[in-house]
């Protein structure tokens, strides 16, 4: 019998769970599926967390490439992602100085594609935690197709809301 056939008599979000762990005032969520526990792994790491808007005067200090890769000092390249939209509810409340912006940093595992779900889930939570928030994925499931793969990502996130929503 093999994954698929296991599948039949169980929906996905049997086969994932997500457990929020605080950590004094920041969180860390791990996401992870599969049949089998052994299948459950890190493919993809994402932390976001939220800075003061801060304007750079010295190039040598952080030097951005178009991607928004940043090395400061002796850093190793990190993608990161910001959230405007905190800055346009910002602007548009009537506010001045300096607006918070959400970044995400995130590590992908060569051969993963978890940080489909771990950067957007960190990005969620850091939102409506208001603080910074580490998300951890690893789900494996063998031979699906793109339909299934759909599933279990709907499956996931349904997961993750749940698991949050205790959390606030």
């Amino acid at each position: 019998m093999n994954d698929k056939d296991n599948l039949l008599t169980l929906s996905w979000e049997h086969t994932i769970s997500c457990e929020v762990t605080q950590l004094g005032r920041d969180y860390l969520i791990r996401l992870s599926g599969g049949i089998h526990t052994h299948h459950h792994h890190i493919g993809a790491v994402s932390t976001a967390y939220y800075v003061e808007s801060v304007v750079i005067s010295d190039v040598d200090e952080c030097i951005c490439s178009v991607n928004d890769t940043c090395l400061t000092g002796d850093e190793i390249p990190i993608s990161m992602t910001t959230s405007d939209t905190g800055m346009k509810n910002y602007k548009n409340a009537g506010h001045t100085g300096s607006p918070e912006q959400i970044y995400t940093m995130t590590h992908v595992v060569p051969g993963h594609k978890e940080a489909i779900l771990s950067e957007p889930m960190a990005l969620e939570a850091a939102k409506r935690l208001r603080t910074t928030v580490t998300v951890i994925a690893g789900i494996h499931y063998e031979q699906l197709q793109k339909h299934e793969i759909d599933q279990v990502v709907h499956a996931a996130w349904h997961v993750f809301y749940k698991a949050l929503s205790v959390a606030l």
